[in-house]
């Protein structure tokens, strides 16, 4: 329960709504200095390129926290008719719901009750935060969401970095393949990796935003971001901090 409530006391403010991506190329960080800003932009802008690529009529957004993710997958695929996401924390649901878009159906309860098949279900940096001992039950209830063609979307920090507090373990994709695949019938159609290790990206990040200081100048911030986009943003398996991987299950 220590990693859950680790979580659970960063609620108390949506600090994953922070980091935006503007229409201009910058990415903004408002009220904090979020040094997590570029990594989280990473993985999310990955996901959500990727929803909008699967074209899903409906999607389930597991552990869906303040909603900030559920609400990027939503705005990435206009095909989308039904979107839930759910999560077990009340003090989440509540931000999801405030700051989410009204068109998605935010719920507080188990996994298991919530009703139908999806075409997408998605799994981001989620399943860390899974006691072991818990994992395999908790997988075959996300896998048998899936309507039959549909994708599990899944995205973790791999074994590259450091596993923290919050979470229980990190992945390689050789372990998140072999679990997942042993909760249904579902096959790895895709795999990437987000955001590089290396010390250049490293510096790349404490150019644009530190504990000192937040780089604002536009012109700088999308310069800065080009580059990041082009050599940072996707990394080898040896130096990605986070493993994305799609898997479908067969019509």
């Amino acid at each position: 329960m220590g990693n859950q409530q680790a979580q659970e006391a960063q609620y108390s403010f949506p600090y994953h709504w922070l980091p935006v991506l503007a229409d201009d190329g910058r990415l903004l960080t408002l009220g904090k200095s979020l040094e997590w800003g570029l990594e989280y932009y990473s993985y999310v802008s990955t996901v959500a390129d990727m929803a909008r690529q699967r074209r899903p009529s409906s999607i389930l957004d597991v552990g869906c926290g303040d909603g900030r993710v559920t609400d990027a997958l939503f705005r990435a695929a206009p095909s989308v008719q039904r979107c839930v996401g759910v999560d077990y924390s009340e003090r989440a649901i509540a931000l999801a719901r405030m700051f989410g878009n009204q068109s998605i159906d935010f719920q507080n309860r188990p996994l298991s009750e919530v009703p139908g098949e999806f075409d997408l279900v998605t799994l981001i940096e989620v399943y860390e935060h899974i006691p072991p001992d818990d994992a395999m039950v908790f997988l075959r209830d996300v896998v048998s969401k899936l309507a039959p063609g549909g994708a599990l979307l899944v995205s973790v920090p791999s074994v590259n970095v450091p596993v923290n507090e919050k979470h229980y373990r990190h992945f390689s994709l050789e372990l998140l393949h072999e679990e997942v695949v042993a909760c249904g019938n579902v096959k790895l159609e895709y795999v990437t990796y987000c955001h590089s290790t290396s010390k250049l990206a490293e510096w790349l990040r404490r150019i644009m935003i530190n504990r000192v200081w937040t780089l604002n100048d536009s012109g700088m911030q999308r310069v800065l971001i080009r580059l990041y986009d082009r050599f940072f943003k996707y990394a080898s398996e040896e130096r990605g901090a986070h493993v994305v991987a799609l898997f479908v299950r067969p019509r």
